[in-house]
């Protein structure tokens, strides 16, 4: 978490998106991010401690299929692509002010 706070610390207050790999994506890095005015996209690790109960792997789930949760500021996709590759999971945090603009400008 550190690393990346360093590198996008220039960036503060500037309500930019901030792109990370699995290695780097965290909820608490998206809460951290969050409160400086960046927000996060990236993927989690299945293994992430964040991640809720519901959101683990299951081979009961079909092939193709998504699961989604979210909260205020969070929003978090489960996706099983094949039934090898069980599992994907995005994470996305966006702060509510900035999507509020950015709808009002679309109309």
């Amino acid at each position: 978490m550190r690393v990346v706070m360093d590198l996008v610390e220039p960036y503060f207050e500037s309500g930019r998106d901030v792109t990370a790999d699995n290695f780097f994506t965290s909820i608490p890095l998206a809460e951290a991010l969050l409160c400086k005015k960046l927000m996060l996209v990236g993927t989690l690790r299945a293994n992430e401690r964040e991640i809720p109960q519901q959101f683990l792997p299951n081979l009961q789930r079909k092939e193709k299929s998504s699961i989604l949760g979210y909260t205020k500021d969070i929003t978090i996709v489960l996706y099983r692509k094949t039934e090898k590759q069980l599992y994907f999971y995005q994470l996305n945090i966006t702060m509510p002010q900035y999507m509020k603009t950015k709808t009002e400008s679309l109309k």
